[in-house]
This record gives structure tokens, sequence and C-alpha cells, in this order.
């Protein structure tokens, strides 16, 4: 590559004292100019070793290149992070990853390659990798979840928040994420709504970051219910910038349909109400469709076969199916509790310092 942009990192971390050294260490062995990127740790409050982490981080590559900068902020959310650290990047180009996130050596130089010779490209997604592969769910719920390819056996790489860039004219033209975001969910939002209008988006294989994944049921569980509770917001906010209701509601009340199934077909056999029976077998069909058919079970069925191989793979293929199912279920409730808590919530997306609490640099 003949020119390197400058780029500026921003690692946004909330209580990440187990991965973040790594994450750190990891970013200072890029395979690209130490002059041409800067790395700037957002601490979103955190209440274990996290700071400790990156102070320790800026003391030791004092007056080296590249320039570490310590930002912490009050415990505000991710969104509110990552706005805080494009307003502190010096860079043309603004790259992503979370605290709990471990990026390869190629990383940078894979981003600036996917964003040289074409100004219209404005953001760009890279590939995640499982970091935690000795975990048996870990991998499990990384092939039957976050992996994804299409009818032709090709992966597909979306835009995800621990792995991205923008360019920085993005953020001048469309302004910053939508600050009511808490942990996941606000790059989708920024970009449908706000970015794709101006620019184009492209992704790349190569530019590859090793994220932790889901170790237990519970955590599985949990980080659906989330995952729904902030798919609210994005609802909400394209409700307030499309104003599209009419396709909007639909959408509400389909996931409701989905979500009360079985209290339906349990009312309707147990007090033998054959109205309600019926409603809810349509309601079943309606979260079979969405879970298994519109999601392709076939094409997890034919990962599940090619990574753990036939005689697994049909042990496996019904613990997929509830794993999965019991997943969209708490990813309804959550939507339905957000839905609820978003409601009246008004949209700011401030690029601004205004919750710097301490800035610290290695200059």
């Amino acid at each position: 590559m003949k020119n390197y942009p400058y780029i500026s990192i921003v690692v946004c971390s909330y209580n990440e004292e187990k991965i973040l050294n790594r994450c750190i260490g990891a970013l200072l062995q890029q395979k690209y100019p130490n002059d041409k990127y800067e790395i700037i740790l957002i601490d979103d409050g955190s209440t274990d070793q996290t700071a400790d982490i990156c102070r320790k981080a800026v003391k030791l590559n004092n007056r080296k290149s590249p320039m570490i900068t310590y930002v912490l902020i009050e415990h505000s959310g991710l969104s509110v992070g990552r706005n805080t650290g494009i307003f502190m990047s010096k860079g043309d180009v603004v790259a992503f990853i979370d605290g709990d996130a471990v990026a390869n050596e190629h990383w940078l130089s894979e981003i600036a390659k996917a964003v040289d010779g074409d100004d219209k490209i404005g953001v760009v997604g890279g590939k995640i990798e499982i970091l935690n592969k000795e975990s048996w769910f870990a991998t499990f719920i990384h092939w039957i979840h976050y992996y994804m390819e299409d009818k032709n056996g090709n992966e597909i790489i979306p835009v995800i928040g621990t792995n991205m860039a923008f360019r920085k004219q993005v953020f001048e033209k469309v302004g910053g994420f939508f600050e009511q975001f808490i942990s996941r969910g606000d790059e989708h939002s920024f970009i449908d709504i706000k970015v794709l209008s101006y620019f184009m988006q492209n992704v790349t294989r190569s530019a590859v970051v090793y994220h932790e994944r889901p170790q237990s049921f519970r955590t599985w569980f949990n980080e659906r219910f989330y995952n729904g509770h902030e798919y609210a917001l994005v609802h909400h906010i394209s409700r307030r910038r499309q104003n599209s209701n009419v396709k909007l509601n639909s959408y509400v009340a389909f996931r409701v349909l989905c979500f009360s199934f079985p209290f339906l077909l349990f009312a309707g056999i147990f007090f033998n109400l054959p109205v309600i029976t019926v409603v809810g077998l349509a309601c079943l069909a309606c979260f079979v469709y969405r879970s298994f058919w519109r999601d392709n079970i076939f094409i997890k069925a034919k990962v599940l076969k090619r990574e753990y191989g036939l005689l697994r793979s049909i042990f496996l293929l019904p613990v997929t199916l509830a794993v999965v199912g019991i997943g969209k279920m708490y990813d309804d409730y959550g939507f339905l509790r957000g839905f609820w808590k978003y409601r009246n919530t008004q949209i700011t997306d401030t690029i601004s310092g205004d919750r710097i609490e301490t800035v610290l640099r290695n200059d």
C-alpha cells in the first residue's frame, strides 16, 4: 500500500479486565506504521481493574508511537463511549474494537485496503472469529448463531461493532451514534438510518477480530434478552426517523404473536377453549417461521454436519432447535420489555466530550 491513512482506534471498555491486556497488546503489534495510528482507550466508568490496565499501558508506552490516550468518562453506555472516542480522534479513519476482543496483526492494514481508492466507501466491517475456542458451548453457539453463510456456502460478513471502521467524514456528515444505547445494537441503526443514505458499505474477510462467545446457557439467554431489549430501541429510533408506522407496528404485532404461542396454547388446551387453541397454533406457526424457516435451519444443519460430522450433528440438531428457540423467546421478551421502556425516549447523537472526567496521554 502506497498511502497509509492515519487511523484512530477506539477501544470501548466497561469492566473488561479479563481480556483488555491482550486487546491492547495486539493493537501495539499491528503490521502497520506506528506513526500512522493512535489508540484511544475509553473507560466507561469501570469498577474493576480496567482503569489500572489502561493507565499502565499509557505509562509503559511513554513517548512512543503509536500514541495511547486513556479517557475516563462517567458511566453512560457504549454509544456515548464511541462518540467520545470520535471526539478525541485525529485520524482520517476511525476503527472500533471492544475491550473484550483481540485483533489479528493485519487488522489495520486490511481495513486501510478496504477503504483505499473509493471515497464513496464510508464504513467497513471485518470478520469475527471465536476467541474462547476451549469452551464447548461457546464454539457450539458460534456455529449455530453467530456464524452465517448463504445457500451457496459463502460466509456472510455483517458489520459488527467490535470490528468496524468509518471514514472520519462520515461523522462530519451525519453526526454520531444514537446515545441511548447502553451495550449493543447501536451500529445497525446508525448505519442503516444515517450512513447508507450518503456512503457505501464494504466488508473484508482479512480484517479479523477474535471475540468471546457465551460460555453457558445462562449467559446466552441473558445475551438474547438484552439483544431484544436494545433492538426495541432500534425500532423506536426507526419510528422517529423514518415514520413508516404501518410496517413497524406490524413488526411489533408479529413479535407479540411469536412470544404468545405457549401461553395461548396452554390456556386453550387446559381450559378447553378451541378458539384460543387455534390462535395459539397460528402463533406457533409464526414462531416456527421466524425462528427456524426464515433463519434457515437447513443451513445451520449443514454447518453442524461440516464442523461436527454426521453422527454428532444428528445428536446436536435437537439441541440446536431448543437453544435457538428458547433464545428467540428471551429475545422477544426483552424486545417487549424494551418497547415499553423506550416508548417515549428522546433520541440524541451528540459527538462531544461532555462526559469526560480524565484524559491521560503518553506524549
